[in-house]
């Protein structure tokens, strides 16, 4: 027998499984912006949970308003695997800076996404290319200068 969505409607994959006040939330977000969506069977819809996170979120439309959740992604999972394979692939690579720079971008979605345009939009770039960049256009100079990290005990 095929399992039912949460309206009780016959459906081919089984309804992702997340808290129903999510699923309201990003049901009314995506009603509220349906023209993006109409005619096309199968959705995707950018957005936070609950939690504050960003999510992607997948969804099959079977009517004007109902909608099946086929499954949610975690957008900051995606994005540091992706941010992973492209440090890995900087020609001079080498693992204290894929770790290092990825404990760097774990802490803000604007250090994400900067390291990742600047490394698809320089494939070449060597490592101490990417390390200036962050340094100089991403913030890591001056968080080091106000930290207490930055000061030095004489010897």
């Amino acid at each position: 027998m095929k399992p039912r969505d949460s309206r009780g409607n016959y459906f081919e994959y089984e309804e992702a499984d997340f808290d129903w006040r999510e699923k309201e939330k990003i049901r009314s977000e995506i009603n509220t912006n349906y023209s993006k969506y109409r005619g096309k069977p199968i959705g995707i819809h950018l957005s936070y949970g609950l939690d504050d996170k960003s999510y992607k979120y997948y969804f099959k439309i079977m009517g004007l308003t109902i909608l099946t959740f086929l499954f949610v992604a975690n957008l900051e999972v995606i994005m540091m695997s992706e941010l992973k394979k492209l440090l890995i692939n900087v020609p001079d690579s080498y693992y204290d800076f894929v770790e290092g720079l990825l404990d760097e971008a774990r802490k803000s979605e604007y250090r994400r996404t900067g390291l990742i345009n600047f490394l698809k939009e320089n494939p070449g770039a060597l490592t101490s290319e990417v390390l200036k960049f962050l340094v100089d256009n991403l913030g890591l100079y001056d968080e080091y200068k106000q930290s207490e990290g930055s000061k030095r005990m004489a010897v």
